[in-house]
């Protein structure tokens, strides 16, 4: 269990990018202080990847893997690794890809914000972080943005808008 007053559960979805798994994954093993679990998809991985996460599961009680049978592409692995989230009780699912390497603070500034939002008694529902490329600049194709149809009714679900990201 981490330190963390909350359930935070990121979400890492991989195909055939062992390397880069290996690095994202150590990475957010540094982050575990803010970090209940890590949820890992892996997309029907034809390298090495399902053995390394075995194994790695073995060492690391806060990994979780989710194996699929076929590549089902990020959005549904996405959709499978947010659902095996909220199964495992999170409260907040930090979403990314297997070439995300993040370090300890890059984790702060969210829950920072998750904290004083609801310390106001701001209900929130999506904070996204402000994704950087290695030298620092923008990386303009992952920010997100209200779909051209945010507001149109839907019924039941006039509560919610839609978030896509930016195309480039």
């Amino acid at each position: 269990m981490n330190q963390s007053d909350s359930r935070c559960i990121a979400v890492v979805v991989t195909y055939n990018k062992l390397d880069l798994l290996k690095e994202c994954v150590q990475q957010l093993i540094l982050c575990q202080k803010y970090l209940y679990k890590i949820v890992v998809v892996n997309n029907a991985s034809t390298d090495d990847t399902r053995a390394y996460l075995e194994q790695l599961t073995e060492e690391q009680p806060m990994l979780d893997v989710v194996n699929e049978k076929n590549n089902l592409g990020g959005a549904t692995g996405f959709n499978h690794g947010m659902k095996r989230a909220m199964f495992l009780g999170a409260d907040t699912i930090w979403v990314m890809d297997n070439d995300c390497i993040v370090n300890e603070q890059t984790i702060v500034p969210l829950m920072d914000a998750r904290r004083h939002l609801e310390s106001a008694g701001i209900e929130w529902g999506i904070l996204a972080s402000n994704v950087r490329w290695t030298d620092g600049s923008a990386a303009l194709m992952n920010i997100p943005k209200l779909s051209k149809f945010w507001n149109e009714s839907r019924s039941s679900l006039d509560c919610i808008i839609k978030v896509t990201t930016q195309k480039m």
